[in-house]
């Protein structure tokens, strides 16, 4: 009963893409939406470039929270749902460091945290952070 109290004082107890209360086993988001988002979710490349598909309703929540509502933990949820995938186009690739999509040091330290570099984190996987020198417009408003 101890840590079931303790769970709930220092961790989010509410789903962080459908806010329905999480259950003692669940962490951050709840098992429906984190199957949901798992089941559709595949690495597509285009070039050189490599994306996650598809951009449903359930990972739009989760990105807008993880982005604009500051909740720096919902990387672990995204290490989880993609580890395995990308780590085998890492291995595939051979690719040795990743880097993240740089963001000004405004935006920065507006969210407290490049979102992106935080995931990488999460996986446990090297990096190289770079800085973007030009503030441009956030992608949330390209619709």
């Amino acid at each position: 009963m101890f840590l079931k109290d303790m769970k709930k004082i220092f961790f989010k107890s509410t789903c962080a893409v459908c806010s329905k209360p999480l259950n003692e086993r669940e962490y951050d988001i709840c098992e429906k939406c984190f199957s949901e988002i798992e089941r559709v979710s595949s690495i597509k490349k285009e070039g050189d470039l490599y994306f996650f598909l598809p951009y449903n309703d359930h990972l739009k929540s989760l990105i807008f929270k993880y982005k604009y509502g500051s909740i720096k933990d919902i990387s672990t949820i995204y290490s989880r749902l993609f580890r395995y995938k990308l780590l085998d186009v890492l291995a595939s690739e051979k690719i040795e460091v990743i880097i993240p999509v740089p963001i000004h040091e405004k935006r920065e330290n507006a969210r407290g945290f490049n979102q992106v570099e935080e995931i990488i984190k999460a996986l446990k996987y090297p990096y190289m952070k770079i800085r973007r020198s030009e503030n441009t417009n956030s992608m949330h408003n390209f619709h």
